[in-house]
């Protein structure tokens, strides 16, 4: 049976010939399409953000940063910011992007809360790298092993910056939003 699982129509399944890891996202990355498939039947602001949603989970977000940082052994700078943009940030972006689609925001609001999402994405993801930091057994993916502590806190806060900057043309109402910056800061 372990034979037969690894043929399938008279060829290697997938685990076999790209591995185990990249079989799953895969898998990971056809589910998410089919999200895209259920936003073409309901109502635009549904629709437009179950579309946000798909793309920050599929191949072009989550999964496809996940497929980097399975691949990459030592990535360099550019690399890691993609990493970082596709898993976490993306995430971010699109839970502030997709309820401000859900609320009827207008396209222009809706970029620049989707900046603030990925920014504070990035200072997150670089939060996490910071608190996870051991000396003694590095990460092998990681702006702290790449760059050291100073520096990640450095970009920490640039990131933080940039995304309360995005929230310039809101009024108290993004008050919440600007707090999670400060929140972010504070866990390291």
């Amino acid at each position: 049976p372990a034979a037969r699982a690894a043929i399938r129509r008279g060829k290697p399944t997938n685990h076999k010939v790209f591995g185990e890891a990249q079989a799953l996202l895969a898998g990971d990355a056809l589910l998410t399409l089919a999200f895209s498939c259920l936003a073409e039947s309901e109502s635009p602001d549904l629709r437009r953000a179950i579309r946000l949603l798909a793309s920050a989970a599929g191949p072009l977000g989550m999964v496809g940063g996940q497929v980097l940082d399975i691949a990459s052994h030592d990535p360099g700078e550019v690399i890691l910011a993609q990493i970082h943009k596709r898993k976490t940030g993306a995430l971010i972006r699109v839970a502030v992007e997709g309820t401000a689609a859900l609320v009827g925001a207008l396209p222009e609001q809706i970029e620049e809360l989707g900046f603030y999402g990925e920014n504070l994405g990035l200072a997150f993801q670089l939060a996490d790298d910071l608190q996870d930091y051991d000396p003694q057994q590095p990460e092998k993916i990681s702006y702290v092993t790449r760059f050291g502590v100073a520096e990640t806190q450095r970009r920490m806060k640039a990131a933080g910056e940039s995304a309360v900057k995005a929230l310039m043309r809101f009024d108290e109402t993004a008050d919440g939003l600007r707090q999670m910056v400060q929140f972010n800061s504070g866990r390291v």
